[in-house]
């Protein structure tokens, strides 16, 4: 479902409201590319800085430099995928487990 170099984009709806930057999601902050590494640490490249995260850390990075957050967080539940109409990574997970999803329902964008 995920391919080296596929772009994901932070969902608006888990930006908190007291955020200190703008949400647009066609701004390098918001996204990431998938690289395609499989370590726990360096899947995802942060299009804003170029550094490697895992999906949770780069979520708990961005949601920390935008407002007082703390805590975890589960990173597929943070991303959207453009490819597969802008749908969760949680919920594609899903969807594709339950076989409701097939990789020919990719969009392109």
């Amino acid at each position: 479902m995920l391919d080296p170099g596929d772009q994901l984009v932070f969902d608006e709806s888990k930006v908190p409201a007291e955020a200190d930057q703008p949400y647009d999601s066609s701004e390098h902050f918001w996204r990431c590319e998938i690289t395609g590494k499989t370590g726990r640490s360096d899947g995802v490249k942060w299009l804003h800085n170029g550094e490697e995260y895992s999906f949770s850390g780069l979520s708990q990075t961005i949601l920390e430099q935008v407002s007082e957050h703390t805590g975890p967080v589960t990173g597929p539940d943070y991303w959207r995928h453009p490819g597969f109409d802008n749908k969760r990574l949680a919920d594609l997970r899903t969807e594709m487990q339950s076989g409701e999803l097939a990789f020919e329902e990719q969009t392109t964008d």
